[in-house]
């Protein structure tokens, strides 16, 4: 229990950054609403007394919090502002709240919130057509751009998220043309500057809301609350792009026997986690917090999981993932934040892939006392380019020897360059009556490869 206090304890959202685990959410145990920040420094294992962000600027909610690297950044609404704060103490000081909806009329909540690259990019509601505008810092929040329109049309629009990769920056919006509801998507490919015509993401009869985005590298993944489905429950959905938002495979990812709603996203490297409040198996007026996982960028997802029933209302779970953890905080019937942190476990098959020993030479003769080195090529083929391992996770023999050299070259004249790794003879602990060698890596994406080849060990008389 994060909160623990008399007051009303909402809106929780969670950041994390290594060990470092950042926890913000709307709090009335001041006398009015107020945003409150909580970190700890050893994986979620404790936390230090909440810390007062906005410091009686008017009635505070809907925060969110980001990282990157030592720098903290939060936003949050105040009713027609969207207010901005950072750290660069990885939260042990913050600046004074700033107004990035100035100029546009009244900015609402809630509002989002991106980094990439030391960039900045926040999204919000504001204007008297109630369209979605983002503004852009390109110096880590000291400064912020005028804000662009991203929307720009004649429907209502409002709950933006953002979402940055490289110069890529997405935004996903709920749009409200005529009672129905749908998320609709654009992206901008300069940095902010332009957007592209939106698309409409869920495109169904039933109400689409709630939406969250996140990117990395060429994939997109963005997830909502749908209210058009068999059952007449609502679900959690789940759309996917491998081309930087050109196209959407689309997916129901709950799949449950209650209502689904409230989901967030978060990334780790290839793992990807969907939490959100269900109701499966209880009465009217309680929930549970959920959470999917995936382990192929997104491609198939684990049986959803219940991260503990309660007595009461879950409301909201939020997720974030960092190094090999995941945590998750939630509203416990609007009146304390709970949090729970897991471990990412994780079992992939190592590729095979085709290794040649002494290459040019057969039948790899290996004498074990030998004081030079073994050479050891790992082969690009057409379905393998050897060029994306990571050589310094390469370990050969039962010892598991490094690699004291690696290089690129054609070692089978068919001109792809091969990785060649030496090894010292004597680390590998090849022995006598060994009739093959393994050699163990990794890509540079972190995917394990293993390859043998035959040896023949000498002089090895008795």
């Amino acid at each position: 229990n994060l909160s623990n206090n008399p007051g009303t304890s909402v809106f929780p959202k969670i950041a994390a950054d290594g060990s470092n685990v950042y926890v913000v959410w709307s709090d009335n145990s001041p006398g009015t609403f107020d945003i409150l920040f909580a970190r700890s420094t050893d994986g979620g294992a404790t936390f230090g007394s909440p810390v007062n962000l906005s410091g009686g600027v008017g009635f505070s909610f809907q925060p969110k919090i980001i990282t990157s690297g030592s720098n903290i950044f939060v936003i949050w609404g105040t009713g027609c502002s969207v207010l901005f704060v950072r750290s660069a103490d990885n939260g042990a000081s913050f600046s004074s709240p700033i107004n990035l909806s100035n100029g546009v009329g009244c900015g609402t909540s809630p509002a989002d919130i991106a980094a990439s690259n030391g960039n900045l990019d926040v999204v919000f509601r504001s204007g008297p057509a109630s369209d979605i505008f983002l503004v852009r810092s390109t110096d880590n929040g000291a400064s912020f751009n005028s804000p662009v329109n991203v929307s720009n049309d004649a429907d209502e629009e409002d709950f933006p998220q953002v979402a940055a990769s490289g110069n890529n920056v997405f935004v996903v919006w709920r749009n409200i043309p005529h009672g129905n509801t749908d998320i609709f998507f654009t992206r901008s490919t300069d940095g902010g500057a332009t957007f592209g015509i939106p698309v409409n993401l869920s495109n169904d009869a039933g109400l689409s809301e709630l939406a969250q985005i996140a990117a990395s590298g060429n994939n997109v993944f963005v997830t909502w609350r749908d209210g058009t489905t068999p059952t007449g429950y609502s679900e959690i959905f789940f759309a996917r792009s491998t081309d930087d938002g050109s196209s959407f495979s689309t997916a129901n990812i709950s799949n449950t026997s209650g209502d689904s709603i409230f989901p967030d996203l978060a990334l780790s490297g290839n793992d990807v986690f969907v939490a959100w409040e269900d109701t499966t198996g209880l009465t009217a007026g309680n929930a549970d917090a959920y959470i999917a996982a995936s382990t192929d960028n997104a491609a198939s997802f684990d049986t959803p999981i219940n991260l503990g029933s309660i007595p009461g209302e879950s409301r909201e779970p939020q997720v974030t993932a960092a190094s090999n953890n995941v945590y998750v905080g939630w509203s416990e019937s609007e009146s304390e934040i709970y949090f729970v942190s897991g471990t990412i476990e994780t079992t992939v098959n190592p590729i095979s892939v085709g290794i040649d020993i002494k290459p040019g030479s057969s039948p790899n003769a290996i004498n074990p006392e030998d004081m030079g080195v073994i050479p050891v090529a790992i082969l690009t083929t057409g379905s393998f380019d050897a060029s994306v391992i990571d050589p310094s996770t390469i370990k050969f023999g039962p010892n598991n020897a490094d690699a004291v050299k690696s290089s690129l070259q054609d070692v089978d004249g068919d001109g792809d360059l091969d990785m060649v790794l030496h090894f010292k003879t004597q680390q590998t602990g090849i022995a006598c009556g060994q009739t093959s060698a393994t050699l163990k890596g990794q890509t540079l994406a972190g995917i394990p490869i293993e390859g043998s080849d035959s040896i023949k060990v000498i002089p090895c008389q008795h």
